[in-house]
């Protein structure tokens, strides 16, 4: 399951990170660009958890990047959704991309790092994504009250479950059965990547 997890994670967000970059020279927007670069980053932590999982000559703790980048890219694209200012768009994109350079540093470090030194932290770190995801839908559903789209509503749809299989791998540090949370968990973040790609298609 954690396999396939990440290789539908690498597709859609490799995927939408594309389609970003073709469809951003001829619409300019901001906004859009951030979305892009956020799901670019996710592509690359799925893809390092993915070599984590398969590499077995060399010992990568790839949970770092794992975490910090995929909730770097969470907060990205919810703070992107809080103002319509060209100006503040401009300089969140400007403050994404040294974020955005700092996690890939941390990724590239991978070989060296050690491992997360404590369940605690690495709850804190997991359950931050959770936070942040939740956060998106709302924003969303926000968006979707004041004018109906079909984008707005499958997005808010994809952080919903994103933000709930998130939570539920949150669990996972506090039950003895961890094994049946985490799948529950990979199977909600998985419609939720579905649901983004529905909306990318149609927009």
């Amino acid at each position: 399951m954690p396999i396939v997890l990440a290789i539908i994670l690498i597709a859609i967000t490799l995927f939408v990170t594309l389609r970003v970059a073709v469809a951003y020279p001829q619409v300019r927007s901001t906004r859009l660009l951030t979305l892009g670069i956020s799901m670019g980053m996710i592509a690359l932590t799925g893809l390092a958890d993915l070599l984590s999982m398969l590499v077995t000559s060399v010992t990568l703790h790839t949970d770092w990047f794992l975490y910090l980048g995929q909730a770097c890219a969470c907060l990205f694209i919810l703070l992107s959704l809080l103002n319509n200012s060209d100006q503040y768009l401009n300089v969140l994109l400007r403050l994404q991309i040294i974020c955005s350079l700092v996690a890939l540093c941390v990724g590239l470090l991978s070989p060296i790092l050690p491992d997360l030194p404590n369940v605690g932290l690495r709850a804190t770190l997991s359950g931050s994504r959770a936070l942040l995801c939740l956060g998106i839908f709302y924003l969303y559903t926000t968006a979707l009250l004041k004018k109906p789209t079909r984008f707005a509503f499958l997005m808010g749809t994809a952080f919903l479950f994103l933000g709930l299989g998130y939570l539920m791998i949150f669990q996972k540090y506090f039950f003895v059965n961890s094994l049946l949370v985490d799948n529950i968990g990979d199977g909600l973040r998985i419609i939720g990547l579905l649901a983004m790609l529905v909306a990318v298609l149609g927009s």
